[in-house]
């Protein structure tokens, strides 16, 4: 038989300590201890030590005892033994029981988890159960980034990419044909905006019948855009895209169809003052103003640029203007130059005609009379041979044949030597 468990209680003004009556754990204070250990596992802690403030301010004398009953059933709560997470599957379900909060893996559980990463028998179909219950895909992004947290473990940051992958594949929004090529990165998969957009417009009809009629229209929204942040983590991941390029693919496919759904300037400005989620705001717009910055920058440089451009073209301009005349006065200069060159020729063909042809005629003369003077010349040599061929040789025929011969080829020598 246990024995009876008493409190020590402490006189706040003359500092007596004296024991509480005994008291049974089955009894009505034990059911109130047990509900307070009850409410002390999801009590935020800053408003626990706010409530005990507030306890310890109004709390008098008279209520030492039950002070001091609380104080050590509060402290029992506090030591009650916490549920380490030491399987690959204990923290996919944790990663769940957060509901879409920040996931994050301490060094100790990851380097055991690490050991091991897959899900047991015994846990595939309780996570399974986990990922049909989060109708919104609110925990798969959650689980990406924490696997780009993982340094020293490259095993598990697989497994936590493989997992989500395979819950995006089974998901019926992931299963159109742009969206499933570019979650498995295929060759034919559509560029990120495009992806992106083509899951920000699905149609709650891909979703199957029961749960599109139980989906209400803000919840299959939510879905849409949790499906669109999830997929841009994973393309991020899988393309190695810079945080300017997932930042430009969610601007196309959904921020930008958002802002243009906004038709008043009440309603745009109630849309700024009701951000949220400042750094990621911050994070956007400060990347635009670099951005900006930097196209100030090069339309600065390609104004100077520009400016120097369309002076050079001036200065080319006015060059080639000069250029142009002087070609034009010299091609009007070689005209007239061949003009007069062609006239010139055309005299030089016919004064070398006309030379020509009395050039012909003279050697035509020439050849007449040379052939008429060498055919009497050869005669009269022929009657002079012929009279020194006689019996009695007549000796003075030859010789004045010859001597007419003679005189006949000086005279012609003559006509030669003044026709030079």
């Amino acid at each position: 038989m246990n024995e009876p468990k008493r409190i020590s209680i402490t006189d706040a003004k003359t500092g007596e300590v004296r024991f509480s009556e005994p008291y049974s754990q089955s009894g009505p204070r034990a059911h109130v201890s047990k509900s307070i250990d009850n409410r002390s596992e999801v009590t935020d802690p800053v408003r626990t030590e706010s409530a005990r403030g507030t306890d310890l301010a109004v709390k008098g004398p008279a209520d030492t005892a039950t002070g001091a009953v609380n104080k050590t059933t509060k402290q029992r709560a506090k030591t009650k033994p916490k549920v380490e997470i030491e399987t690959f599957g204990q923290f996919i379900a944790y990663a769940y029981g957060k509901k879409g909060r920040k996931v994050s893996l301490e060094v100790k559980v990851e380097r055991v988890i690490a050991q091991e990463p897959r899900l047991t028998i015994d846990e595939i179909e309780r996570i399974a159960h986990l990922v049909k219950r989060d109708n919104v895909l609110a925990v798969p992004r959650q689980l990406l980034l924490a696997a780009r947290a993982v340094r020293g473990s490259p095993n598990l940051r697989a497994a936590l990419r493989a997992f989500v992958r395979d819950v995006l594949l089974g998901h019926p929004l992931f299963m159109q044909r742009g969206v499933e090529a570019a979650i498995r990165n295929l060759e034919e998969a559509s560029n990120p905006a495009d992806a992106l957009k083509l899951l920000a417009g699905s149609d709650k009809q891909l979703l199957r019948a029961g749960i599109a009629k139980e989906m209400k229209a803000n919840e299959f929204e939510l879905l849409r855009i949790n499906a669109v942040n999830c997929m841009a983590v994973w393309i991020a991941d899988v393309k190695g895209l810079s945080m300017p390029a997932v930042a430009d693919a969610l601007f196309v496919a959904l921020w930008r169809p958002r802002a243009t759904a906004l038709e008043h300037d009440t309603a745009r400005l109630r849309a700024l003052t009701e951000i949220d989620q400042l750094a990621g705001v911050g994070l956007v717009g400060e990347e635009y103003r670099r951005q900006v910055a930097e196209k100030h920058a090069q339309a600065d440089t390609a104004t100077r640029e520009a400016s120097l451009f369309r002076e050079s073209a001036r200065s080319l301009g006015d060059e080639l203007t000069i250029a142009n005349k002087t070609i034009e006065s010299q091609e009007a200069a070689m005209a007239a130059m061949a003009a007069e060159f062609a006239e010139v020729l055309e005299g030089l063909k016919t004064s070398s005609e006309t030379e020509a042809a009395h050039l012909r005629d003279d050697i035509e003369l020439l050849r007449t009379r040379v052939l008429r003077r060498l055919k009497a010349d050869v005669e009269l040599l022929e009657l002079g041979l012929e009279a020194l061929r006689r019996p009695e040789p007549k000796v003075h025929v030859m010789m004045d044949s010859a001597e007419r011969v003679a005189d006949a080829l000086r005279k012609e020598v003559r006509n030669l030597q003044g026709s030079e």
